[in-house]
């Protein structure tokens, strides 16, 4: 009888573990978008106020991050920039990347800068705002609020981006944020 119930024991812990792994690999599929979760985009860099020019395009932009080991679809996600909210066009984010998202009038500007996606409207306040990203389940992917005292007083005036130092802390609010070189 002990046998039977030992026997009985290692069946149910073997298709547990079968069910486990078969969970894991359809949510891990493209399909399903698993690997969407929060944090695994993040916005990078913020260049809100370009003018005036110091190295950088004079263009307004955010650079976003697949901190990922999967492709990231952007497809049915939406970009919330205060109390305005824009999709974002079906494009795709390699595992380890960046995109820059700006005005779809900018993009020539920034394409040396890497890959680019336009937007039909874009802007960036240069006090400071709330920007978000959100998933096509529409759930919550990176936000941050920056504002203007980030930037180093002597920088305050434009041209000058802030950039993420730790990409691998993602909620280190401004502490984790410098201002670019320029």
């Amino acid at each position: 009888m002990l046998t039977k119930d030992i026997l009985i024991l290692r069946l149910v812990i073997i298709m547990a573990r079968i069910c486990t792994f078969i969970f894991f690999i359809v949510l891990n599929s493209p399909l399903f978008g698993y690997s969407q979760v929060y944090n695994s985009v993040v916005i990078s860099e913020i260049m809100a106020d370009p003018t005036p020019v110091v190295g950088l395009p004079d263009a307004e932009y955010i650079e976003l991050h697949n901190r990922t080991s999967n492709v990231i679809s952007l497809k049915g996600w939406k970009l919330t920039s205060g109390n305005r909210s824009i999709l974002l066009p079906d494009s795709t984010i390699p595992p380890g990347n960046f995109r820059i998202i700006c005005h779809r009038n900018n993009t020539d500007l920034l394409s040396v800068y890497g890959k680019v996606i336009g937007l039909s409207s874009f802007s960036l306040t240069n006090d400071g705002m709330a920007l978000a990203l959100y998933n096509k389940q529409n759930q919550l992917v990176y936000s941050i609020s920056y504002q203007k005292k980030w930037w180093d007083s002597d920088k305050r005036d434009g041209g000058y981006s802030l950039e993420m130092t730790d990409l691998n802390n993602p909620c280190g609010e401004a502490g984790n944020w410098s201002v670019s070189p320029g």
